[in-house]
This record gives structure tokens, C-alpha cells and sequence, in this order.
């Protein structure tokens, strides 16, 4: 799936690199090239999603001829319940089918999980909604908490996650 408008933007504004609104970020297979080495972005986005997995569900890193590195963070979000394909075929036998469950489209709703995370660890009840959580300063405080528990693993400088922005809505 492609990226919205408004994650184009963000990623934009974090990464000036991007020069037209035509990107699909399908996998991350190659390193990105950070200050003129080679980095490999998967264990850096894991240990961001790992640092704070009741609120982070994808973090994309984003690096290739740029000085520094820039990641993309979106929070967990609800699934808004969609029908699946027409022909949804099971020639794999009843193991391979799709069930209805597999399909959804991020919403703007925080899962309850993350809603909980927020009010309890971090004091904020009212916040429910992605729009709200990404500008809140103690939810930008733990994902900036994440971004520096990663950047405390990193092997090299450059392999720091030196920007970031929260986007919405979460990848599928």
C-alpha cells in the first residue's frame, strides 16, 4: 500500500530527499546510506517498536544519501472492518483461506491497549484519537524515549536515528 498525502509530508518534512509523491515503501531490503555507510534500517526500526510496543506499531527508517537517518513512527491504531477480496480462493485447502479478520484499514482510533498505555503510564486519559496522541508532548516524549533507547543500541553514529515524526494512519 502507498503512502497517504499527509505521511508524504511528514516524511517530507523529515527526509527533505523525497521529490516526488509517487512512493511505495514496499520492504526495507537494502541499507540505507547514512553519511557515507552503509546502514541496515530493520534491527533499528525493531528496536524502536521494541522500546515502546504498547504505543509504536511501525517505525520506517529512512536514510539513502542523506546525512542522517529519519524514521517514521505511526501508533497502534483500531482496524475499521473490511470485506475481503471477491474471490478469496483456498487451493491450499482449508489452512490457506482468508478469513474476514485479515482484512481492515487503519482508523484514527488509538487500540485500547495504546489508549490504556497512555492514560496509565503516562497520565493522559483523554487522549483516544492518533491526531491527538502525535501532538500530546508526554506521547512525543515516549516516542522520543523509544527513538533513544534505540539510538543506545546503534553500533555506529551513523546509525542513530537523528529525526522523527509520528504519522497517520498507521501502515497496513
Amino acid at each position: 500500500m502507498g503512502l497517504s498525502a499527509a505521511q508524504l509530508a511528514a516524511m517530507a518534512a523529515v527526509c527533505t530527499c523525497l521529490r516526488s509523491p509517487l512512493i511505495s515503501i514496499l520492504e526495507s531490503t537494502q541499507p540505507d546510506s547514512a553519511g557515507g555507510e552503509n546502514v541496515a534500517p530493520v534491527p533499528i526500526e525493531e528496536a524502536i517498536r521494541g522500546a515502546c510496543p504498547a504505543l509504536i506499531s511501525q517505525a520506517v527508517v529512512v536514510g539513502d544519501q542523506r546525512k542522517h537517518l529519519a524514521a517514521l513512527i505511526t501508533l497502534r491504531t483500531e482496524l475499521t472492518p473490511t470485506a475481503p477480496p471477491a474471490a478469496a480462493p483456498c487451493a491450499g485447502g482449508p489452512a490457506s483461506c482468508v478469513s474476514h479478520s485479515d482484512f481492515g484499514a487503519p482508523s484514527d482510533t488509538l487500540e485500547p491497549a495504546a489508549q490504556h498505555f497512555i492514560a496509565t503510564t503516562l497520565g493522559v486519559a483523554e487522549v483516544t484519537s492518533v491526531a491527538a496522541a502525535a501532538q500530546h508532548p508526554a506521547v512525543q516524549a515516549a516516542v522520543a524515549a523509544a527513538v533513544a533507547a534505540a539510538n543506545e543500541k546503534s553500533v555506529s553514529q551513523a546509525s542513530r536515528v537523528h529525526k522523527w515524526e509520528i504519522v497517520a494512519p498507521d501502515f497496513s
